[in-house]
């Protein structure tokens, strides 16, 4: 039911109205899943994201960077550059963006390479 210019409510058929508003909310979902799994991704140590079997590095680029690809179930393929200087860049995978392979900017933080022991004090 929607109100119209003259005041009236006005009858709107459901798979007009909702639809649309399925389909909207379903990308926003997705935008916000696909950069919780960036953020993730750039938070992880370099350590523990060599030592996973879905992700693979691809190499290093001609100014030292290193760049890992990461394809989650369900969502695109995101890219992690680690340049010399210990930023962690994230970036959707696009063949036809910058370097061949960075797309659309997604997360950027500082670069961990490894996990922080946990200290356990016994009183």
């Amino acid at each position: 039911m929607a109100i119209g210019l003259s005041g009236a409510y006005q009858l709107v058929p459901v798979s007009q109205s909702s639809n649309g508003n399925i389909v909207m909310a379903k990308k926003k979902l997705n935008k916000s899943k696909l950069k919780g799994f960036a953020q993730a991704f750039g938070r992880k140590p370099v350590d523990t994201i060599q030592s996973m079997p879905s992700t693979y590095v691809t190499t290093q680029d001609d100014s030292g960077n290193t760049i890992y690809g990461w394809h989650p179930k369900g969502l695109p393929e995101l890219v992690r550059v680690d340049s010399q200087n210990n930023n962690t860049d994230v970036y959707l995978y696009n063949k036809k963006g910058k370097n061949k392979m960075l797309g659309k900017h997604l997360y950027h933080g500082r670069t961990i390479y490894q996990k922080q022991k946990t200290t356990v004090i016994y009183q």
